[in-house]
């Protein structure tokens, strides 16, 4: 992943904090997210319930998968995130939109 901007970092470090999961477990997520190009997302984060598959209209599973409350804080993660991910289709504007440094 490349490294954010202070404002970029600011934002997801908000974003992490309000869905309780670690910085880092934000980040994956966000890299997983820009590689679907924000409709899809696979990743492996002890905070997002181990490895999962999320895609935008509701399908969600974690490894946890009895733990509904993460899943459900997991799946509005990656809906905040998804929303700063909405300017483009391909990964080098959805890196941009994120203020991501060149």
């Amino acid at each position: 992943m490349q490294n954010l901007t202070p404002e970029g970092l600011g934002i997801v470090t908000d974003v992490a904090t309000r869905h309780r999961v670690s910085l880092d477990g934000a980040l994956v997520l966000l890299d997983a997210l820009a590689q679907g190009n924000g409709r899809q997302a696979q990743f492996n984060h002890p905070d997002l319930g181990g490895m999962g598959q999320w895609s935008q209209g509701g399908m969600i599973m974690i490894g946890d998968m009895f733990n509904q409350g993460l899943k459900y804080r997991v799946d509005a993660l990656c809906n905040e995130l998804t929303d700063f991910l909405s300017a483009g289709c391909s990964r080098t504007a959805l890196l941009r939109k994120l203020t991501f440094a060149t």
